[in-house]
């Protein structure tokens, strides 16, 4: 009997069985399915599909990118030394103004001081982290940009027995990045020493106190010292250790824009919001883990290559950062030698004082711990791209309820496509790949097209004669005597309507009218193989700022690879979707 390994499902196993007691002369002619012989083997086929089901997961478990179950993919990741994230609360920066007392000069806002805010009509509570101190000015405190999280104080006290003992903290909702570790050298004093998260040190020594912390199994979290060999020192057996921690709600406290204050001493704050609260999230998925660890172990905590930088930073500001990318700047146009550049994309809803915090924290905390000597970080934001789309597909009435309703089907299916694959660093547009979903949406489309128009968007401040340089991050399509390769929105030039385009056949640009009539006839140029589009002496008539909208053709409209930290987005007001009613595969009656 052959049963093939890569069919082990019940019914085809039970077959497998009927088929090979069918080959033999006793039970050829034997009806299987109204006997009690049919109990027997649907428990044989079962036992087999179990067995074939245990073995398969068992070595699916064995390697990282396959792993189904949480602790195994904790396993993996820990032997490649990569710590996984707990579930984050959101913070905020707020300024904080007290009336000073008489004779009062200095004065402190405490740890873990309370703050509340609410998102939705739920109410969230924050706390500092740390102190702020401040001195008196014209008889006030004035504490500014004062950074706030969300989440319940908490505490936990252990008692160490042995130097190997771990301490397990039974709360799947903390932030471990709030963990304040307090070692007391026993239950009677009030004196403690601070060990710090070994992930925040730079150097370790033999008095360095450090401890570690890791997921385990059923989700909660241990921390762990060193055994007094490596990794600095280890708590004496008899100490006290005290964690302090936040317990967070994660993502929902996100978004909070008005925050109140506990009284200090009996004494009113008033609270001024600098940021919303931000950053809150759940903690690392299965798929964020499997990608993170492999990429945090090829950087093993150093930054050389442009890939190290994109790995750290993302393994460390996962709570904060969408998607980040680096180049040397020797690839940078123009060459700055000396320097790494950096282009971070947030994650939606990420203020600017965010965004500012976050890149001084990786430039204070990361970038001048690890980088080589002599090497600067310089961060760029993200350049946004857009493609003009526009899809025609045949459409079979017979299978569809209306063309409308299956153009918009067609423009969700786009718009879906560039929200997965798309609008992130180094994703490139494939034509065919999304001419695929389109077909597959539906049997009633029998085959479709897209034409694709790239897009980059100036902004034209006054109307004083001004000369543009628009950077695409492709080369542009050499000059056709048949269509026009690049073309601007409309906009307004000496009281007319107008937009510019190129002369047919002619990388040279003019200003044309509504009627098509040239008002201009040298209005700049265009570099196919560089993608650089130049307007020259440029003046529109506007009071306030405009965005001018330049459209090319792409040399390459199948594949459309932008250049390091430029994101395709989808123009949307720009998509197009048309039903052709073709009835070829109906078939009528005559």
């Amino acid at each position: 009997m052959t049963i093939k390994t890569s069919d082990l499902d019940f019914a085809n196993i039970k077959q497998s069985l009927i088929e090979h007691f069918q080959q033999s002369d006793d039970f050829n002619d034997y009806d299987f399915d109204g006997s009690g012989l049919s109990s027997l083997l649907d428990v044989l086929a079962y036992n087999t599909h179990i067995n074939g089901l245990t073995a398969n997961m068992a070595i699916n478990e064995s390697f990282l990118s396959s792993s189904q179950i949480r602790s195994s993919v904790l396993a993996h990741a820990e032997a490649l030394g990569y710590t996984t994230k707990s579930r984050t609360g959101s913070t905020a920066l707020v300024n904080l103004t007290i009336d000073a007392l008489p004779l009062e000069d200095v004065l402190t806002i405490p740890l873990y001081h309370r703050f509340s805010a609410d998102v939705d009509e739920v109410a969230f509570t924050f706390s500092t982290q740390e102190q702020y101190t401040a001195y008196k000015e014209n008889d006030q405190f004035f504490f500014e940009n004062v950074r706030i999280h969300e989440g319940a104080t908490k505490s936990n006290t252990f008692i160490v027995s042995d130097e190997d003992s771990a301490y397990v903290i039974a709360d799947k909702n903390i932030d471990t990045s709030t963990m304040l570790v307090k070692v007391f050298e026993n239950f009677n004093t009030t004196s403690y020493t601070t060990y710090i998260n070994i992930e925040s040190s730079v150097t370790i020594g033999d008095e360095s106190r450090v401890y570690i912390v890791k997921e385990v199994s059923n989700g909660y979290f241990e921390i762990f010292f060193s055994d007094g060999n490596v990794l600095g020192t280890t708590p004496a057996v008899g100490s006290k250790v005290q964690v302090e921690y936040l317990q967070t709600r994660g993502p929902e406290s996100n978004g909070a824009t008005l925050f109140s204050a506990e009284f200090l001493n009996g004494r009113p704050i008033t609270v001024a919001t600098v940021s919303k609260s931000s950053g809150g999230s759940e903690r690392e998925s299965l798929s964020q883990i499997k990608k993170n660890a492999p990429r945090a172990y090829t950087a093993q905590q150093r930054l050389v290559t442009a890939a190290d930088y994109e790995n750290l930073i993302k393994s460390k500001f996962l709570e904060y950062i969408k998607d980040v990318v680096a180049w040397g700047g020797q690839d940078n146009i123009p060459p700055e030698f000396g320097k790494v550049f950096v282009s971070l994309n947030f994650n939606e809803g990420t203020d600017e004082q965010t965004k500012t915090a976050t890149e001084t924290l990786i430039q204070d905390n990361l970038t001048s711990n690890l980088a080589i000597m002599s090497i600067d970080t310089k961060f760029v934001d993200p350049q946004e791209t857009f493609l003009e789309l526009t899809c025609r597909f045949n459409l079979d009435p017979s299978k569809s309820e209306t063309p409308e309703a299956m153009q918009v089907a067609v423009k969700n299916v786009i718009k879906t496509h560039f929200n997965s694959s798309l609008e992130t660093f180094d994703a490139v547009f494939r034509r065919s790949n999304l001419l695929k979903d389109i077909d597959d949406l539906s049997s009633a489309i029998l085959n479709s097209r897209l034409d694709v128009v790239g897009q980059q968007r100036v902004l034209i401040e006054n109307n004083n004669q001004r000369d543009y340089t628009i950077n695409f991050p492709y080369a542009i399509a050499a000059p056709d005597k048949d269509d026009y390769t690049v073309k601007t929105s409309i906009f307004k030039y000496r009281g007319q309507d107008v937009y510019i385009k190129n002369v047919l056949g002619s990388n040279r640009l003019q200003i044309f009218d509504l009627d098509n009539v040239v008002r201009e006839r040298n209005i700049g140029s265009y570099v196919p193989a560089t993608g650089e589009v130049f307007f020259t002496a440029l003046s529109v008539d506007t009071l306030i700022p405009i965005t001018l909208k330049v459209s090319v053709t792409p040399a390459n409209t199948s594949t459309v690879r932008p250049l390091r930290n430029y994101i395709i987005m989808l123009d949307e007001d720009a998509l197009s979707a048309n039903a052709v009613i073709d009835t070829q595969s109906t078939r009528v009656l005559l």
